[in-house]
Parts: structure tokens; C-alpha cells; sequence
């Protein structure tokens, strides 16, 4: 293949810049658009969205530093959803619209994520919609504290296990070496924790009745839920005793 020209090149490249050109007149277009279109806005719609705006670009809320932001209008109405960082590690999302004097809100112990690890949601009032600084006040005074015993969960994807070391886990857990069947799992109940298998590594046998042949040494999914300690402690013990683990969900029963 023969390689191109000093003069080919110079081209090629300009054809590029022109498209990169015509790419940043279009964003500057759908831009120039959305001004169009907020300058067509009622003024009182065009202050609320001034305000959110104002606290979006200082970065944060009475101190709080803002992870994401999600701001729109729909006709007479305003909306917002965001994301704000609480004690340096928990993440709070709330979100509320000028038609409604009060929002929803959900924390998590998951800086990262509002979806994962402990979450505590609520229903919060604020009376003056766009003040965001008093919509945190009523939101922490609204919601459950935090508590050591709260639930917990973990999960195992396909999991072998030995009924040896398996009965390890159960002894720590406080549970029965037979479990009950319920429905589509086996529940083995314990202290303040519950584990769930669709299978049973001690007799093999598959919770549901479809004549498959028992696989002693094999749980197949593995969840676990209860207090928080013995959650974790239960998942680590697993973790260290199963011949081998497909894959894992902390902070969540994804498998079972």
C-alpha cells in the first residue's frame, strides 16, 4: 500500500478540521436553540430556573458538594433531580418540580452510587420549591438514621462448596443443616441472617423438582441477608471456603 503525499495529507487533515467545524456550528445551533426557547419562557419560570442554575454552577449546597445535576422545564413546569455528597460518604438524590411543594429523596451509604449499599428513601416537604439548602434540612430530618443492625445483602453466582465446609458456614450463621423450601429456593434461617441456595451442598439435591441428578458439593447461587456483621462475615467465610465462585454481588442478592 503506498503511503500519501505531503500534499494528500494536508488535505485529508482539512477535510477533517472543516468537519469538526461543521460539528461545533451545530452544538453552537441546538445551544443558540435553547436560548431561543428559555427566552420565550414566563418570567417566572425563567427566575426558578435562574435559581437552580445559580446553585448548579457554585458547584455545591450549604456545602455540600454536588455530584450530578439534571435541570429541564416542560411547559409551565420546572424540574430538577441532583446529586449531593453527605458526611464526605453518603450520597443523597432528591428531585422536585414547581408543581409540587415537596419531592422524593433516597441516601445510600454509597458515595459512588444512590442505587447501592444501605438506602433510605423519603418523602420531603419544602416550602419554598427552590431554596435547595432547606430541601437537605427537611430531607435529614425526614429520614431513618443509619443503624448497625440494619438489613445487609451479598450475593455468590454459581458457587461449589463442600458439605463439609458448608457446614461450617451454616454453624457460624446459627442455622439448620436441612433447609426449608420455599418455592423456587432452599432458605436456610439463622441469627439475624438468612441464606438462599438453589441447590443443597450437603444432599445435592436441586430446590426445584425437575429430576435433575444431585450434585453433593455444589449451592449453585448463593444470597445472604440479614444484620450487617454477620452479612459480610458469612460472605468472607464463602469466599475463603468454596472451591470455586463464578462471581459475586456485594451489597446486593443479584443471583437469587
Amino acid at each position: 500500500m503506498s503511503s500519501l503525499t505531503t500534499a494528500e495529507l494536508i488535505k485529508v487533515f482539512a477535510g477533517e478540521l472543516l468537519k469538526m467545524s461543521d460539528y461545533a456550528k451545530k452544538e453552537k445551533t441546538e445551544e443558540e436553540k435553547d436560548k431561543e426557547k428559555r427566552k420565550r419562557l414566563p418570567e417566572d419560570i425563567k427566575y426558578q430556573l435562574a435559581v437552580l442554575e445559580k446553585y448548579k454552577r457554585a458547584g455545591n449546597i450549604a456545602g455540600h458538594k454536588i455530584l450530578r445535576w439534571k435541570i429541564g422545564s416542560m411547559g409551565d413546569e420546572v424540574y430538577y433531580s441532583v446529586n449531593v455528597l453527605l458526611n464526605g460518604k453518603q450520597n443523597l438524590h432528591f428531585e422536585q418540580s414547581n408543581k409540587e411543594r415537596g419531592g422524593w429523596a433516597i441516601i445510600s451509604d454509597d458515595a459512588e452510587n444512590p442505587t447501592y449499599g444501605r438506602n433510605y428513601e423519603c418523602k420531603f416537604v419544602n416550602k419554598d420549591w427552590t431554596d435547595l439548602e432547606a430541601a437537605i434540612k427537611d430531607i435529614e430530618q425526614s429520614m431513618p438514621q443509619p443503624r448497625k443492625e440494619d438489613v445487609r445483602k451479598w450475593g455468590f453466582d454459581l458457587t461449589s462448596i463442600s458439605p463439609a465446609n458448608w457446614r461450617k458456614v451454616l454453624r457460624e450463621a446459627g442455622a439448620k443443616t436441612v433447609p426449608v423450601k420455599d418455592e423456587s429456593k432452599w432458605v436456610w434461617e439463622g441469627k439475624d441472617v438468612t441464606i438462599f441456595t438453589m441447590n443443597d451442598p450437603i444432599t445435592g439435591k436441586y430446590c426445584k423438582d425437575d429430576g435433575r441428578t444431585p450434585e453433593v458439593g455444589y449451592a449453585s447461587y448463593i444470597g445472604i441477608e440479614g444484620d450487617e456483621d454477620k452479612v459480610k462475615k458469612l460472605a468472607d467465610m464463602i469466599r475463603k471456603l468454596a472451591e470455586d465462585i463464578k462471581d459475586e454481588s456485594p451489597k446486593e442478592r443479584q443471583y437469587i
